[in-house]
């Protein structure tokens, strides 16, 4: 995978056997569950496996590997992942990582696929596939000449000492066309204007490469690009911007995998994670703590929320109930898993914790020890780690689902009043056929 940073990145593996091999995805020997909150692995069929991940950052690059095995071998296939900082096809709405002015210009590049709205300007569509999404200025009215919109790339550093050439794609397309500039910065000083163009161009997508000489300050001091575009006197003056890249040298974000880039500061400015959402802005722009406090607690970091340490005792995550009889719930609230019996399963079975082991067809189930990778061990019951159809198991034959009721077909769930089972029995004699049974309410 070769991705482009807060952009996605897609591969898949394809794998034949008999029996049929179960599919997954490590990265660095772990397994990537299919409800990881960035990382999508799934089996589009029983011999493909797919691998998404969203939102690419530079610590998700490095080696991934294939894993198939259908519990009598197993093989695997290594991919690795690259992930670019600068560039930019605008198919995703986090925009790479660039960000609009909010000091610099007086509007927004709009994001759009397909024409825009003004007639005699603008392009049809965008550049890269023709159907997908690009950026414009909209020059129609509250818009007046001299307007500009400016587009800013996150902080980056040079990492192989070589020139960075800055390619991208405009369209400049109307009778009144302004103009486009592009900038950039390094560390603290000034930003330096490196192209221009005003005018009417074509009706067709145009590309120019820029040359930023290398120096050690890009990679010491880091480096920003600013892409403005500027209203020309009447309103046919859109201009559309897409497919930027930065070719030549390697960038990668300035800040450290471990620390936050404040997005918009007017120099490169890291703050480490620790600082983040601890109610104390330490970004210029408060960036650090604009987006704190919603949390479900799935992770170990707890979203940025800490224990005081100036009072008595800490907050204890948990999974499962307390520990104390008669106090306290059974397990967390985003989940639900208090409303399942261990013995059904609800949806896909993903937090099914029952003991049934033996699979559709009745072969028994293998303990999982031998199967390491799946992050389950110590029994053989039918589990779902990979978040899969419905619980499974391996088998001296391979690999099969196993067949776990429904709880809103074949268990009680909370109170029962969904319960649509087949038991007939009360604590003391058989239930009645049809009306009859309006007789046994005082039983139940």
């Amino acid at each position: 995978i070769v991705g482009t940073y807060r952009d996605n990145g897609f591969t898949y593996c394809f794998v034949t056997g008999n029996p049929q091999p179960k599919i997954t995805w490590l990265q660095k020997n772990m397994l990537i569950h299919k409800d990881s909150t960035r990382h999508y692995n799934f089996t589009f069929t029983d011999a493909l496996g797919y691998l998404m991940i969203t939102d690419l950052q530079p610590h998700d690059e490095g080696q991934y590997t294939c894993f198939a095995s259908n519990g009598i071998e197993a093989v695997t296939a290594d991919t690795s992942v690259t992930v670019k900082v600068g560039g930019c096809d605008f198919e995703s709405d986090t925009l790479c990582g660039w960000i609009q002015s909010i000091e610099h210009d007086t509007f927004n590049w709009t994001r759009v696929q397909g024409g825009t709205p003004s007639w005699n300007t603008g392009p049809i569509g965008d550049h890269t596939t023709g159907n997908g999404y690009y950026l414009y200025i909209e020059s129609s009215y509250p818009r007046i000449p001299g307007d500009t919109a400016v587009l800013e790339s996150p902080w980056m550093k040079v990492t192989n000492n070589v020139d960075c050439h800055v390619k991208f794609w405009y369209h400049m397309f109307g009778a009144h066309t302004g103009t486009l500039r592009l900038f950039y910065q390094i560390g603290y000083q000034d930003w330096t204007q490196a192209w221009n163009l005003t005018g009417e161009q074509d009706t067709a997508w145009n590309s120019t490469v820029v040359m930023i000489p290398y120096n050690y300050m890009l990679s010491y001091y880091g480096f920003r690009l600013r892409i403005e575009g500027e209203r020309g006197i009447e309103y046919q003056s859109d201009i559309a911007l897409d497919d930027i890249s930065i070719e030549g040298c390697k960038t990668t974000t300035f800040c450290h995998t471990e620390d936050y880039a404040c997005p918009s500061a007017n120099r490169p400015y890291c703050v480490t994670t620790d600082w983040v959402c601890d109610f104390i802005s330490d970004c210029p722009d408060q960036a650090d703590e604009n987006r704190c406090g919603s949390c479900d607690f799935e992770t170990q970091q707890m979203c940025g929320w800490l224990q005081d340490s100036n009072d008595d005792g800490d907050w204890i995550r948990n999974n499962l109930g307390t520990t104390s009889v008669n106090t306290g719930p059974k397990s967390d609230h985003t989940t639900h898993a208090d409303d399942l019996n261990i013995n059904c399963i609800d949806g896909k079975g993903f937090n099914y914790n029952g003991t049934l082991a033996k699979t559709t067809a009745g072969l028994d189930c293998l303990k999982w020890d031998d199967y390491y990778w799946w992050g389950v061990k110590g029994h053989n019951y039918c589990r779902n780690p990979d978040n899969d159809t419905m619980p499974w198991c391996f088998t001296d034959s391979g690999w099969g689902f196993c067949d776990v009721p429904s709880c809103d077909e074949q268990c009680m769930k909370s109170d029962g009043t969904t319960y649509m089972g087949t038991v007939a029995k009360n604590s003391l004699r058989e239930c009645l056929f049809g009306l009859e049974q309006t007789n046994l309410q005082l039983w139940r």
